[in-house]
């Protein structure tokens, strides 16, 4: 019999190193360093192997373990065990399977519906960030406003004080002083114990969010009515499905690996039943920017969010006014598409512009689709592109 690791074609195998967990140091960054150290060792043997970023923690109470999953040249895998068995005495090798890429996907699928109009970006291989100002739900990343505790107000009331103390100039008799201070230390009580100051503070923490991240918005869901309506241009626009990997909990988010950009994972949007329009605190953000009311539920999100200072600036042309405009995006490799479904009313300068796209060595392996409507039962469904 053959032995796996001579034979032609690709390997699939999955990674394994064990991190002791030292006093200080969390159990991330030591991911991010084996992630590092196996990208130089690749980029070292010329092994050409792609790590397919699928990590997940083990044991963590007593110390670290992370799994990573790779896909490569089969012949080469006996050559990149040994690499690694002298770069670090910790990795190794504990699955190894004579499988493809596209069989290494262990998480969700996941889905991304899009209009004609962003053609342009996925020609490009790029995936569009959308900050949280513009999505189509003004309740989406919106905390609700809250007035300062009086703790609060007085911090901020001394640090203006100290501040004007330090800039003045001219000796002012104590008693004056201090009634001064006094009166604007009551206007800063009545501006901030306002409902004008409440809501203004709900609107400002998403603009602020708005200006550093943006959201790539995915579902589980590609024959959805609602979406393709909404989202696809009424079936004019087209769905993408991109590799995803093994589930894991991060934060208590329930969260899978997803090869669009460096971000390399997404997290499911929750639909409590209790949903609550509250002010965000340290511990409870994270959750809060993955939460929407249950009517929002039919949609299954999932959401990747990233810094638009990290993300890939591409300019764009308006064909209204002509102006040319800064969009911000995550890239994504050609063999983590793993699907592409036409929309059925897509235009055939559009479908052409697709065709062209996909007929690229690049996309050889993947899947082409169209949507349609079952004759029988009048329900949405797919057929092979012809």
């Amino acid at each position: 019999m053959a032995d796996p690791a001579e034979a032609g074609g690709d390997t699939a195998f999955r990674l394994r190193t064990e991190l002791p967990k030292r006093r200080g140091a969390s159990l991330p960054a030591a991911v991010q360093t084996v992630w590092l150290r196996l990208g130089v060792l690749a980029l070292n043997s010329d092994a050409a192997f792609r790590f397919l970023p699928s990590a997940f923690e083990t044991n963590g109470s007593t110390g670290g373990g992370l799994e990573v999953d790779c896909v490569g040249p089969r012949q080469r895998s006996r050559d990149w065990s040994q690499i690694l068995s002298v770069a670090h005495r910790n990795l190794s090798i504990v699955r190894t399977s004579s499988t493809s890429a596209h069989q290494m996907d262990a998480g969700p699928r996941l889905f991304k519906y899009l209009s004609s109009d962003k053609l342009v970006f996925f020609e490009n291989h790029l995936v569009l960030l959308t900050p949280p100002i513009y999505l189509n739900d003004p309740w989406d990343f919106l905390p609700k406003g809250r007035n300062p505790t009086e703790e609060e107000i007085l911090k901020v009331w001394r640090d203006v004080e100290m501040e004007n103390a330090k800039a003045s100039v001219i000796h002012l008799p104590t008693e004056f002083w201090h009634r001064q201070s006094m009166e604007r230390l009551q206007k800063a009580r009545d501006r901030a114990n306002s409902k004008e100051f409440a809501e203004g503070l709900s609107k400002y923490s998403r603009e602020r969010i708005s200006s550093e991240y943006g959201i790539v918005s995915l579902t589980e869901k590609p024959l959805c009515r609602l979406m393709w309506a909404h989202y696809a241009e009424s079936h004019a626009g087209f769905v993408a499905e991109f590799a995803t990997h093994d589930q894991f909990k991060h934060e208590d988010l329930s969260a899978c690996g997803c090869d669009i950009g460096p971000v390399r994972y997404a997290a499911k949007v929750d639909y409590p039943k209790s949903f609550k329009f509250r002010p965000w605190t340290a511990e409870t953000i994270a959750i809060d920017c993955f939460s929407k009311h249950p009517e929002w539920e039919y949609e299954q999100e999932w959401r990747i969010v990233w810094p638009l200072k990290q993300s890939f600036p591409y300019e764009v042309k308006s064909s209204n006014c002509g102006k040319t405009f800064k969009r911000y995006c995550l890239p994504f490799e050609p063999a983590n598409l793993r699907r592409v479904i036409f929309g059925m009313r897509m235009n055939s300068e559009v479908q052409k512009r697709l065709r062209i796209m996909l007929d690229q060595d690049a996309f050889k392996d993947v899947q082409r689709q169209t949507t349609d409507i079952d004759s029988k039962t009048g329900e949405l469904i797919l057929k092979p592109l012809p």
